[in-house]
């Protein structure tokens, strides 16, 4: 598990632990804002389309990434697009990233 995913899961635990006993409605705004934006920058998985041709998108707002002609792979998108222009989500090209 990646360092912001233990962080988030750890704060999320932390709210479930203390809310009940502590804190008001402005403390947990803020906290849930801060842990939204940490998840914002959570890395999203692309997906392949077909529009005449192989068209990679951002599995967070679908907008395309890469385009692959002819002999351009998958390991050519990872090259070029590891973040989506769009949203600026990281792209998580196989589980191992």
């Amino acid at each position: 598990m990646a360092d912001r995913e233990k962080v988030i899961k750890g704060l999320e635990q932390f709210k479930a632990d203390l809310k009940p006993f502590c804190g008001n409605r402005a403390d947990w705004e803020r906290f849930d804002a801060g842990l939204a934006m940490l998840k914002e920058q959570e890395a999203v998985k692309p997906y392949e389309d077909y529009d005449g041709h192989c068209v990679w998108r951002c599995g967070n707002c679908r907008a395309p990434m890469f385009h692959s002609y002819r002999e351009e792979s998958v390991e050519d998108a990872k090259i070029y697009a590891k973040f989506c222009r769009q949203c600026g989500r990281p792209v998580k090209w196989d589980e191992r990233e």
